[in-house]
This record gives structure tokens, C-alpha cells and sequence, in this order.
């Protein structure tokens, strides 16, 4: 048996044999449609939307991977997505799977898309004191999309990640594999001890090549007062470049956490969460140099009113990103904020910026600077109970230097905007 099929196998069966009932302690704004279930509930939905949509860039390189420009030009496409979400709340436990499919078309290009399909199954809750997150993905997709920033919100297990339409750059069929485990285990009134490891693996399908990414790491925070507390922490990780099926490089990272914990509660129904850490990191390439990183991440939550949050966060770091056989040097601000404007409209906006480069600056090859930004809104109103009206805008932009050591497929620049809109429907079978 594979490496890789061990870790997935163990995974599963943690989730699995942990299945005692628990509670998690994140807030859950209300939706538009259904509900958070409650202890001893659960839900079984199925959603499914037609989404007509139009870019100012629609790219849809060949089966090779290369890039045809005349396919980089305006135009509409069409869009049919369906997703199966159940989710079970015990008395500690929160069990969740889910599955989605999407489908897009383009008159223009005469180009039907492959379906896309990325499903998931994971479990959050405590046991005794010690409180626990596994949660394990599994995707196929035939496009390559090219996103730097980080995503500000952790899902709810077993919820499948948000789209990427708007970040499409080429067709380049992947397969998708992530897995992660979290322990949090209190040591005392004042001390808690955090574990937390992760894998994550793409295979391009086209040549074998992909990335597979390892980490490994623990910290403990030990709390001065109720809102303060200090964090010393280390990490391991390693990227394994596959520049084909035989053929494979690595780069590790050892990254040492130092920083803070804050958390204040402004008042009973508003509370803003701040979190702050920094530390340095030892990044040894694949020529065998080392470059040291000062690393940091803040991150800033505020809960409006009952049914709104916003966020905005700031990381500083080495990532691992899909496609390119070199680590990004980074740095990248991201905002958020979602909520209910009344019981049939909600509305949600998102914004990012990253700027970096591309590979070691003491490797002896020149580095490749990049920046990025993307902007999104989204509304839905609902039309009945089962019925809603929805619309997107989507902005997204990336510049590289060059176009040297970039994935086969994607432009050194694009530039692109677009809007969706269609209707979702929303069928609760087990409510």
C-alpha cells in the first residue's frame, strides 16, 4: 500500500471511530436558506442552479494545456451546478458530507467543459476536553485555477470549498486530494496544547507532474489573562515537486511560531476577535540553499448584529501553490464580509491583494515578482421558499515579470472581469 493511501485510510478511520456526539464552538450566521441543525438534529439538502454568465476574458486553452489566443477574448458561458449536503449535530459531535458537481458551456468556443466534481466528509467536536477537527477532501476538475490568497473563514466539516470560476485560467484536467487532523488539548486552566497536520496532493493528468504538500506541527498558548495569551509553537513541511511520474524534487520548511492570542468581547451581541502571530522560517531549495523568512499573520474578526460578520486578515509566509515547481515569498490582505439584509435577501462582498515572488533569491536564478487582486459581490433574493434569484461580479487580476517557470497553460498577465446570474433552487429532504 502507498504512503499516500496509509495517511487517507487513517484519517478516515479517526473520523469515523471518533463518532461520539460533540459541539463545536464557532458561530454560524443564519442562511437564507435552511438552518444550523440543533443537538439531536439533522439535515439532508439538495441545491442545483442555472447560472447564465458573461467574461471579458474567456479562456479555455486546448486539451494540451497551451493557451489559444483566440480563445482569450469576451464572451458568455453557461453554468449548471448541483450539490448533496447532510449534516448530523450530536450531543458533542458534528458529522458532515457533501458533494458537488458543476458544468460549464461556452457558445462562443463551441466547448463543453468536463464536469467538475469535488466531494467531502469530516467531523468536529470534543471528547472530554480535548476537541478535535478531521476533515478530508476528494476533487476532480478540468481547469486549472491560479488563486495566492489564503481563504479567511475555516469550513464547517464536510462542507465542500466555494468556486473558483472567477480565477479559471486553462483547461488542465487535476485530481485533488486534502486531508487534515486538529487537536486541541487543554493543560491546565491556563494552557492549552495544539496539534495539527495536514496533507494535500494535485496530479496533472496531462504529463503525472503535481505537488504534494506535508506539514506537521504543534504549539502551546498559555493564556494570561481571559482576552491574552502567548503562543510558542514549530512546524514542519515539505513540498515534493513532480516534474513527471518518476521524477520528483523537494523543498522543506521549518517554521518556528512566536506571537500572540488576542480575543475581546466588546459587548453580549458584538464581539471582535484579534489574532496575531509571527516567527521566522528555514526554507531549504531544491538546490539545497537556505533562506531565512520572517513570517507573520494577523487576523481580525468582528460579529455585527445577529446575522452579519466581517473579517480581514494579513498573512506573511512561504506557500505552496498548484502548478509551480518553486515556493512563493508573499505577502497578502484579505477581506470579508457576509450577512442577511432581511429574511429573503442576503448579501456578501470579498476583496484580496497579494504581492511576491517566485523562488529563492539566493538559488542562483532570478526571481519572478508577481502581484495579484480579486474583488467579489454576491446577492441572492429569495423568490419562495425553495426558489432564489442570484447574481455575481467578479474582478481579477495577476502580473508576473515573466512568464518563465510558470505552469504550461497560463499567461505571465490577465486581467478580467464578469457577472453571473441565474436561479438556485434549494430542496430540504430531511429538515
Amino acid at each position: 500500500m502507498s504512503r499516500r493511501a496509509i495517511v487517507v485510510a487513517a484519517v478516515c478511520v479517526c473520523a469515523f471511530a471518533a463518532a461520539a456526539d460533540a459541539q463545536t464552538a464557532e458561530r454560524r450566521v443564519p442562511q437564507l436558506f435552511g438552518r444550523v441543525p440543533s443537538h439531536g438534529d439533522q439535515q439532508l439538502n439538495v441545491s442545483a442552479s442555472s447560472m447564465g454568465a458573461y467574461d471579458d476574458d474567456v479562456i479555455a486553452a486546448l486539451q494540451s494545456g497551451s493557451v489559444d489566443p483566440r480563445t482569450q477574448k469576451s464572451g458568455t458561458y453557461n453554468e449548471l451546478a448541483t450539490q448533496v449536503a447532510y449534516a448530523k449535530q450530536g450531543r458533542r459531535l458534528l458529522f458532515g458530507v457533501s458533494e458537488s458537481s458543476t458544468l460549464r458551456y461556452t457558445p462562443s468556443l463551441r466547448d463543453l467543459s468536463g464536469m467538475q466534481h469535488v466531494g467531502a466528509i469530516g467531523l468536529s467536536g470534543t471528547l472530554g476536553k480535548t476537541r478535535i477537527r478531521l476533515n478530508q477532501t476528494l476533487g476532480y476538475s478540468p481547469y486549472y485555477s491560479f488563486a495566492p490568497q489564503q481563504s479567511l473563514f475555516e469550513l464547517e466539516p464536510g462542507r465542500v470549498p466555494a468556486s473558483v470560476s472567477g480565477s479559471v485560467v486553462s483547461r488542465m484536467d487535476a485530481r485533488t486530494l486534502g486531508s487534515s487532523a486538529d487537536i486541541s488539548q487543554p493543560l491546565g486552566q491556563r494552557t492549552t496544547l495544539q496539534l495539527t497536520s495536514s496533507l494535500q496532493d494535485t496530479d496533472f493528468r496531462r504529463d503525472g507532474s503535481g505537488l504534494r504538500s506535508e506539514a506537521l506541527g504543534g504549539r502551546v498558548v498559555r493564556n494570561l489573562t481571559r482576552d491574552f495569551g502567548i503562543v510558542l509553537g514549530y512546524g514542519f513541511q515539505q513540498g515534493i515537486y513532480r516534474t513527471s511520474p518518476t521524477d520528483s524534487r523537494i523543498t522543506t520548511f521549518h517554521n518556528l511560531d512566536l506571537g500572540i492570542d488576542y480575543h475581546r468581547a466588546l459587548s453580549l451581541t458584538r464581539r471582535v476577535a484579534v489574532n496575531v502571530t509571527s516567527g521566522s522560517t528555514l526554507v531549504r531549495g531544491l538546490d539545497g540553499s537556505s533562506q531565512y523568512r520572517v513570517i507573520g499573520d494577523a487576523k481580525v474578526t468582528r460579529e455585527i448584529g445577529r446575522s452579519w460578520q466581517a473579517a480581514a486578515a494579513y498573512h506573511r509566509g512561504v506557500d505552496l501553490i498548484d502548478g509551480f515547481g518553486e515556493p512563493f515569498f508573499q505577502d497578502s490582505l484579505i477581506f470579508s464580509a457576509g450577512g442577511t439584509l432581511n429574511s429573503r435577501v442576503s448579501l456578501s462582498v470579498a476583496g484580496g491583494y497579494a504581492k511576491g515572488q517566485l523562488g529563492m533569491a539566493n538559488s542562483g536564478a532570478a526571481v519572478n515578482n508577481n502581484d495579484s487582486y480579486n474583488a467579489s459581490a454576491h446577492l441572492r433574493v429569495a423568490l419562495s421558499r425553495t426558489l432564489a434569484f442570484t447574481s455575481e461580479y467578479s474582478l481579477y487580476r495577476y502580473q508576473f515579470d515573466r512568464a518563465t517557470s510558470l505552469p504550461l497553460g497560463l499567461p505571465a498577465q490577465l486581467q478580467r472581469q464578469g457577472f453571473r446570474a441565474g436561479l438556485e433552487l434549494w430542496l430540504p429532504l430531511v429538515h
